[in-house]
């Protein structure tokens, strides 16, 4: 159940698309509830909580967690917290960590990147870098950057427990869906694996993406088990005086 889990808040952080005069930044926040069949599991939040100063310019703090609750939560109970400090100029990672506690599984995990000595030093060990890296976190806004069209293909990476996973991002559709802002004319985006492959474990993700509100409002994921869904339920723009740099 674990890795299913972390399958479905891959698919949240790995996509969404917004253009340049849609500039996100301070106070922005997504609140999704979480459903496994037809039983609400509990709920997903992300924010854009303040700028700090850095040695190289500024950064974003960022913060993503998942909650379970109701019956899921006597079940299977989930307390997952991760915070990305985000370069606000390049949109690489500066430093990430998480603390995840999934049924009986617990991962404290931090890691700070070196761009000078290109390292990325865990609390577990030193890896060298090739270049600049994202985190599961910073590459949601990293991604967002990207001006997404139907028929594309997309890379995007992620460094996370001292390893790099590659995803491709497919955008094969627009469908016509039901949700907080109305009927909303979405983007259907489909992440793989780099190597063409499904997810492990049968899972089958696809995400939609609003092109009007250019933030993703739905995300299903379907195993041999069951279907995992992710329902966006409260959108809080950012402060415009506020907003990040956008290509």
């Amino acid at each position: 159940m674990r890795r299913y889990l972390l399958l479905v808040v891959l698919t949240i952080i790995l996509i969404c698309r917004l253009y340049s005069q849609n500039g996100f930044g301070i106070g922005e926040k997504l609140e999704f509830s979480m459903w496994y069949n037809f039983i609400k599991a509990g709920y997903a939040e992300m924010s854009v909580d303040s700028l700090i100063k850095t040695r190289n310019g500024f950064a974003y703090i960022i913060s993503y967690k998942a909650i379970s609750t109701g019956i899921f939560e006597k079940i299977y109970k989930v307390r997952d917290y991760m915070i990305s400090i985000v370069d606000a100029d390049k949109f690489y990672s500066c430093g990430f960590k998480k603390n995840i506690r999934e049924g009986s599984y617990r991962k404290n995990y931090k890691v700070d990147f070196d761009y000078v000595n290109m390292e990325a030093r865990s609390n577990s060990d030193t890896i060298s870098l090739n270049g600049y890296v994202n985190d599961p976190v910073s590459i949601f806004y990293y991604v967002r950057r990207l001006d997404l069209n139907p028929g594309e293909e997309y890379s995007v990476e992620s460094f996370d427990n001292s390893k790099i996973s590659k995803y491709k991002l497919i955008v094969s559709d627009v469908k016509t869906i039901s949700t907080i802002f109305g009927d909303q004319n979405c983007l259907v985006i489909k992440p793989i694996g780099f190597d063409n492959k499904p997810f492990k474990y049968g899972g089958q993700a696809v995400i939609y993406l609003s092109i009007d509100k250019r933030v993703p409002v739905l995300i299903e994921t379907s195993f041999k088990f069951g279907k995992v869904k992710m329902r966006l339920e409260k959108y809080y723009p950012s402060n415009n005086n506020n907003r990040m740099k956008m290509e």
